[in-house]
């Protein structure tokens, strides 16, 4: 079982909004530590599927982003976690994130 609910990691992701949306140049603080949580609670191929799929179905309800921006957000929060960039066409299911 996946320790993040789907409202867990919505949650944890709202703060990056701004910088996927591109107003912000760097993630906030708040955006770093939500992806820590989601780094820490992602362990398991099957919970990390489950985190694709939830980034996918709550960033499909925030208008247009850049999902090319979400593989940065680990990078530039000094996290070992790699995102892929997910948007609707993103197959959850083939997707590996490395943790």
């Amino acid at each position: 079982p996946s320790l993040l609910s789907c409202d867990e990691v919505i949650l944890d992701l709202v703060p990056c909004l701004s910088y996927l949306r591109g107003e912000t140049k760097q993630p906030s603080a708040a955006c770093c530590s939500g992806a820590q949580k989601i780094s820490n609670g992602a362990k398991s191929q099957a919970a990390k599927k489950d985190v694709c799929t939830c980034i996918q179905k709550s960033l499909a309800s925030v208008g247009p982003y850049d999902k090319n921006l979400i593989p940065l957000i680990p990078q530039k929060c000094g996290i070992p976690l790699t995102l892929p960039p997910i948007d609707a066409k993103t197959d959850c299911s083939k997707v590996a994130i490395y943790v």
